[in-house]
């Protein structure tokens, strides 16, 4: 079922991704995502709008909002916590610092998986079409780079995002 159905979301644009959530209260979350990629959004869009009404799920456009203290991506994991960030404007978006720890020491294939993870968190923290509409450039750095630099709790990036102009779905 899940191969059958990212190939059939593959046909509709390459860079389509799909989640699904576990049951609450008798319904599941079917989140379709742009896996990040701007030029897939309004494919996303149309599905999510063509969808029928199902009792026993919930249907979501991009990678929502959502309280996540640590991700895992293979044999790495990153809590929350420790990733800090750091912005600079740019116009009506921001360009972005992220602080993770162990980029420094990993090899190369670690160093993907903590910057796929940090990417997953940013989704988590602020939501999917946030991060592609609000912030233009995204750095990923060491947690020991750039000491001089602000490091702020990546909770609080929503607070940031949230001032931003907003941006039309």
């Amino acid at each position: 079922m899940f191969d059958k159905l990212g190939s059939r979301l593959r046909r509709v644009h390459p860079d389509l991704v799909f989640e699904f959530s576990s049951v609450s209260e008798g319904r599941r979350e079917f989140v379709i995502s742009a896996g990040g990629i701007q030029n897939a959004f309004p494919e996303v869009t149309a599905l999510v709008q063509a969808a029928p009404v199902l009792s026993r799920w919930q249907i979501f456009a991009f990678r929502q909002r959502h309280d996540a203290p640590e991700i895992r991506c293979g044999d790495k994991m990153l809590k929350r916590d420790a990733v800090f960030f750091d912005y600079i404007p740019a116009e009506d978006k921001i360009d972005l610092l992220l602080f993770i720890p162990g980029l420094a020491d990993s090899s190369p294939e670690g160093v993907t998986g903590l910057k796929t993870i940090g990417y997953l968190l940013l989704d988590a923290a602020v939501g999917e079409y946030d991060v592609e509409t609000k912030i233009a450039e995204i750095q990923m750095l060491d947690a020991s780079a750039y000491p001089e630099r602000r490091r702020i709790p990546l909770c609080e990036l929503p607070l940031v995002v949230d001032k931003l102009p907003k941006t039309v779905q």
